[in-house]
């Protein structure tokens, strides 16, 4: 099974798991202006892992990777990936229809060598924001365990802008897991700045995956890794915040 499925399997397990802690409730923020704060990591720090999930991984390993890092009195997540690949995630309630604009800035600082998302033994990111979408709902099956689609943004290597790499999963004549990745930054041109980003999500979905999605997304995830590469992987993040469609 290709790392990444794995990846989002067992975070998808792992929420079942938790249902009863409040390491899944999210902490999202309504402003006045009828948006969403996702994060825009002003909590305290070490304070990550209290609303960020992780897949099959101890939050001590997670912490070499993520941290709250502060400069010119801005807090943001910083990730150094060296040789590892560690996803987080954090379930969203997210009205698609009504929110369908998402923002966030990055920035990468190295980037993971040789990287290329298409290839095997390559695939790694030096940045990039998930969203997963309940693919479609299976009777007597909690939604945890719901087949997905997923939409991947990528600050890539190698791999043009514009460039999409598809993935998938079948298991028993089912897609369990359908995956665009869309490439939005690449290579060094943009190294040490920051980038805000800004995507119609819901039109993402529809252009990538050729119909509008059944379901709302339930999880926003981040990943910078060089496992594959074997490699280092820096970059930062901040400000993951959904909008109407005025915003």
């Amino acid at each position: 099974m290709n790392i990444e499925v794995k990846l989002f399997l067992k975070t998808l397990l792992y929420l079942t798991l938790s249902l009863q802690l409040h390491l899944i409730c999210p902490d999202q923020t309504f402003g006045k202006n009828n948006l969403i704060v996702i994060d825009n990591f002003e909590h305290p720090r070490g304070d990550l892992f209290q609303t960020w999930l992780l897949r099959n991984a101890p939050i001590k390993e997670a912490n070499k990777i993520y941290k709250i890092q502060t400069s010119n009195n801005n807090r943001f997540l910083h990730a150094e990936s060296i040789g590892t690949s560690i996803q987080i995630a954090k379930k969203v309630k997210w009205n698609i229809k009504r929110y369908p604009i998402l923002t966030w800035r990055w920035r990468a600082v190295e980037l993971a060598e040789g990287a290329n998302e298409g290839a095997r033994g390559r695939n790694d990111t030096t940045a990039s924001i998930y969203v997963i979408f309940q693919r479609n709902s299976i009777p007597f099956l909690s939604w945890k365990y719901q087949p997905v689609n997923v939409i991947k943004y990528l600050w890539s290597t190698t791999l043009p802008i514009g460039k999409v790499v598809q993935k998938e999963k079948v298991k028993m004549g089912k897609t369990i897991f359908e995956g665009k990745y869309l490439v939005l930054q690449s290579g060094k041109k943009l190294l040490n700045k920051w980038i805000s980003e800004k995507r119609n999500v819901l039109l993402d979905y529809i252009n990538l995956f050729g119909t509008p999605p059944k379901y709302n997304p339930i999880l926003i995830g981040i990943l910078t890794d060089s496992n594959d590469t074997n490699s280092t992987a820096i970059a930062d993040y901040d400000n993951l915040i959904i909008h109407e469609l005025s915003q």
